[in-house]
């Protein structure tokens, strides 16, 4: 089954420990996502791109047709974990607040 993420453009997520970066929105259905390595990918709704071994993304079908600065990206990684930038940063502050005796 596959994860679907609402998001605006500069919103991040994680697949593993690779940050995933939203960089700009053509439209709903076209969108790139900047990987922690700098690379761009093109995201549509008409083709799967991989943007990990194991992988895949896709534009999915906004709930707001006129939400242009809205995107809804579908998520293929069955043995990945996905986690939201918020989430993944809470996550690590815990670690260090654990870490440093707090």
């Amino acid at each position: 089954m596959a994860l679907v993420l609402t998001l605006r453009s500069g919103h991040d997520f994680y697949i593993g420990n690779h940050r995933i970066v939203v960089s700009w929105i053509d439209s709903p259905f076209r969108f790139g996502l900047k990987k922690d390595n700098g690379t761009v990918v093109e995201v549509n709704d008409a083709d799967w791109t991989q943007l990990y071994e194991g992988v895949r993304v896709q534009a999915g079908i906004p709930r707001n047709l006129d939400a242009q600065n809205l995107v809804r990206l579908v998520i293929d990684a069955p043995e990945v974990p996905i986690v939201r930038g918020s989430v993944y940063r809470k996550k690590s502050e815990s670690i260090c607040e654990t870490c440093s005796g707090v």
